[in-house]
């Protein structure tokens, strides 16, 4: 009697069991119902873990595709996450790239909703306050540095804007604020410079700090926000011709003409440039459409450099005896372009001008 009586009290525990089994894995009406992970120990929806994921952050961020809990660069992901995007940031790649030894970079953008960018001069973008820019470095997939660039008041120039970097760690769950840079972060061949330095390239072509969100560099069906988004977005003042808004030419030409806009229009030539006597002017501007009409070519073809070994700045025909050439390939202080954030000739590109240089006439 008492043995039948025990089965029957482990038949009753296994069903009550089964059926709350069934009521934590499985709803009749259709509604996600939340379930214990046995590997995490936490609650989840879909599998994804919501333990650490605070109440204010959207609730697909706490989902699988969220990653692991990890303290990125402030304000260009959710809390908790590295992965998915804070609301209103938005990914852009620039057209010609600024060369960087080879690093992988992600640029992501966020425009303060309902404001526009000035663009009364369609090379001298002014931003509003409250842009922030953002560039990530990467090296074989690991993260090194984000960099950070936030308006921060009215005007134009590298004083109205806040510039930060960001040191990411070797677990790629956070990161550390760094001013006075790396040498070989992470172990790579990577340098985080100084942000003494930042002033370097940001006060030249770029009237408003930013270098890669332009006109000609968003023109171009390669990026998540283009010149053409903007547009059709109401995000600029002033109406810009995306016909105009191109590095003219084709091939070699173009290429090259690209890479001195991106590479050296910074310092060379571009609307905020240092004033120099016989300057040698690299950016080309929005409305250009011919290449020989551009500066790149008016400056540099056929003038004298004043470089030992290079007598002209672009010899026709001639690579080995055009300084700008030369130069691209020096990694000598004092001699090599650009100047910083470059211990590696671009191999590339050097192959590109040598060719473009060979055919000028």
């Amino acid at each position: 009697m008492r043995r039948e009586a025990r089965q029957l009290l482990v038949l009753v525990i296994m069903v009550w069991l089964s059926g709350c089994r069934d009521r934590l894995m499985f709803d009749d009406a259709g509604i996600d119902v939340p379930i214990l992970d046995e590997d995490t120990g936490g609650w989840t929806e879909d599998g994804g873990d919501l333990r650490d994921v605070p109440p204010d952050v959207p609730r697909d961020a706490g989902r699988l595709d969220a990653g692991p809990p990890c303290a990125g660069p402030p304000g260009l992901y959710v809390p908790g996450s590295c992965v998915v995007l804070a609301p209103r940031v938005r990914s852009f790649a620039p057209e010609f790239i600024l060369w960087s030894d080879g690093a992988e970079k992600e640029r992501f953008v966020l425009l303060p909703e309902g404001a526009s960018i000035d663009t009364n001069d369609p090379d001298a973008w002014v931003y509003p306050v409250g842009t922030v820019l953002f560039k990530t470095f990467s090296r074989d997939g690991l993260r090194i540095e984000t960099r950070i660039n936030t308006k921060v008041s009215e005007g134009s120039g590298i004083s109205h804007w806040t510039m930060q970097t960001f040191a990411w760690n070797a677990a790629q769950d956070g990161v550390t604020e760094v001013t006075d840079g790396v040498i070989n972060a992470l172990g790579t061949d990577h340098d985080i410079p100084a942000t003494s330095l930042c002033a370097s390239c940001h006060t030249g072509a770029a009237a408003d700090v930013a270098l890669g969100f332009t006109a000609i560099q968003l023109n171009h069906e390669g990026t998540d926000v283009s010149l053409a988004d903007l547009i059709a977005e109401a995000r600029l003042t002033d109406p810009i011709d995306v016909d105009a808004a191109r590095i003219p030419g084709t091939g070699d030409v173009r290429e090259a003409l690209g890479y001195l806009h991106a590479n050296c229009g910074g310092c060379h030539g571009g609307p905020a440039a240092f004033p120099v006597p016989d300057p040698m002017v690299l950016w080309v501007d929005v409305g250009i459409s011919e290449p020989t009409l551009t500066p790149s070519y008016l400056t540099t073809v056929g003038v004298v450099s004043g470089w030992p070994g290079a007598p002209y700045r672009v010899a026709p025909g001639l690579p080995d005896d055009s300084a700008v050439l030369r130069r691209m390939q020096s990694r000598v202080v004092g001699a090599q372009m650009p100047p910083i954030a470059t211990e590696l000739p671009h191999a590339l590109a050097i192959g590109t001008m040598r060719r473009w240089i060979l055919a000028v006439d």
